[in-house]
């Protein structure tokens, strides 16, 4: 009862701590003028307790009018800028005013109160990611796992050098989104590739044993679902529009009902998840002669599409097969590729000395070619599949260095921070250079600051929500598909030679 009771107090001061969220004064203002459509109005405005004006821009519409929002209080001036006649302006706040044109277009609003708007639909999305937050989060602290012994001798469960490419590249996704708010160019999306190939060798290498695709998709929705409804629900907070939101939740979006995601990341999720069954169906379908020559054929076509512009303009059907998809389907196709190499060439093996230098190059080259424009995406796309080659042969000082439990603590982080990432840059940082537009004149100083707040609350949602997703899905699932399987099969894919 006591826990219940401090539950409810500690989200009803979360709720009015996010009262600015879904309960904000706000006021509408329309300037109607002669004008044609496309003419620029610039509204400047003086806020109770700023000195310096605030400025939005607008453009007329076929009426020749143009409408600003204003989400303060008290609004003390109206100032008027366009090279129009302006007839007459409307305020639409606690009262509607209509104010008269003057010659200076400069009006005195001091007595004019803006209304209370209360979102209900912002309302309910913060009261769901509260409860899902405290579901999670219980206040007696949860009795400690139960690992499995592991002998002495025995191989980590983790290539922990893969985590830490996992870590490199999830920066440079987390980068991407805040270099496209402060316009800076980059090319960081590319990092995305890598995910896709790194999935493709580790389901062929241990996960597409004599499991059924129900198997399959049970262990990607409990691996995905909490932190991806966590997301939703975050974005939801601070996003009017809800198109794609459906299609976050059963993860449709970028493959079958929409091109974008309500929740920006999780069109990888989304992808990820349809190809990897349709190349389980594939390999559990055919005999090996035909799953190799279909896997060929689709991984061909999905690179081909992704030389295109990055698969962006490469769709069928619309929304059949999207650029997502074909990103996907080569990503996953030619890691399954490398892992076959991979287990097939284990007595090829290189010098130390070349494996470190061709670890140093790969490596370095594969950041650096992000962050410049004079190599093409497919050149990108095939450094990041020896990369991955590379650090899971194991044979340079540059992947044995980074073989530290270190990485594998960090890495597990990663995920978490991917999905919820998106909120900051692409609604927070808006919100914070239009009130401080120092905020975009020193991104030296921004960038870090961005980085940290994302990686704490990534950390601070793989802590409530990520270490216990098990007990979430099986709410959702049966009870022996929610079970940890920790042997290390193979793929009989993998047993017999390609003819």
């Amino acid at each position: 009862m006591k826990s219940k009771f401090c539950a409810i107090v500690v989200a009803l001061i979360v709720l009015a701590c996010l009262c600015p969220l879904y309960a904000s004064r706000k006021a509408s203002v329309t300037v109607y003028t002669d004008a044609a459509k496309d003419v620029p109005v610039t509204l400047r405005y003086t806020v109770a307790g700023e000195r310096q004006p605030r400025e939005k821009t607008a453009r007329t519409k076929a009426n020749g009018a143009a409408s600003f929002t204003v989400r303060h209080k008290n609004i003390l001036s109206l100032h008027f800028e366009t090279t129009a006649k302006v007839g007459e302006i409307r305020f639409g706040g606690k009262t509607k005013t209509t104010l008269k044109a003057r010659d200076d277009l400069t009006f005195d609003t001091s007595a004019l109160k803006t209304r209370l708007s209360f979102n209900f639909f912002k309302f309910a999305l913060c009261c769901g990611a509260i409860g899902f937050f405290l579901f999670f989060s219980p206040l007696p602290p949860p009795p400690p796992p139960i690992h499995a012994k592991v002998e002495s001798g025995a191989k980590p469960s983790k290539q922990l050098n893969i985590e830490f490419l996992r870590c490199v590249f999830c920066c440079e996704v987390v980068y991407q989104h805040i270099a496209e708010h402060l316009s800076l160019p980059t090319r960081s999306w590319l990092a995305v590739e890598f995910f896709f190939i790194l999935s493709g060798y580790f389901f062929l290498k241990t996960r597409c044993s004599d499991r059924n695709l129900w198997d399959i998709f049970s262990r990607k929705i409990k691996a995905f679902l909490p932190l991806s409804l966590f997301g939703v629900l975050t974005v939801g907070c601070f996003y009017d529009n809800v198109d794609g939101l459906l299609g976050d939740i059963f993860f449709l979006n970028s493959s079958f009902l929409s091109h974008t995601a309500f929740n920006g990341p999780l069109w990888y999720l989304a992808c990820l998840l349809w190809i990897t069954l349709f190349y389980a169906l594939t390999l559990k379908t055919f005999d090996k002669k035909t799953a190799v020559f279909l896997l060929t054929v689709f991984t061909l076509t999905g690179v081909f599409a992704f030389s295109r512009d990055g698969g962006a303009h490469w769709r069928v059907g619309d929304h059949l097969l999207t650029g997502g998809l074909t990103r996907a389907a080569a990503g996953m196709g030619v890691g399954m590729f490398l892992c076959y190499f991979s287990e097939k060439s284990t007595a090829c093996r290189l010098k130390p000395a070349l494996a470190t230098l061709l670890e140093f190059s790969v490596f370095f080259g594969a950041v650096a070619a992000m962050h410049t424009k004079s190599i093409n995406h497919v050149t990108i796309f095939f450094l990041f599949a020896v990369l991955v080659l590379l650090f899971v042969r194991k044979e340079g000082r540059l992947s044995r260095f980074f073989d530290k439990p270190a990485w594998g603590r960090l890495g597990k982080y990663t995920f978490a921070v991917f999905v919820t990432h998106d909120v900051f840059p692409r609604r927070v940082l808006g919100v914070l250079e239009q009130a401080y537009p120092v905020v975009s004149a020193y991104p030296v100083a921004t960038i870090p600051v961005c980085f940290a707040v994302v990686f704490v609350f990534g950390f601070i949602a793989y802590q409530a929500i990520g270490a216990k997703r098990v007990d979430f899905c099986r709410l959702f699932l049966a009870a022996e598909n929610a079970k940890e399987n920790t042997s290390d099969k193979t793929c009989p894919f993998l047993k017999n030679p390609v003819p």
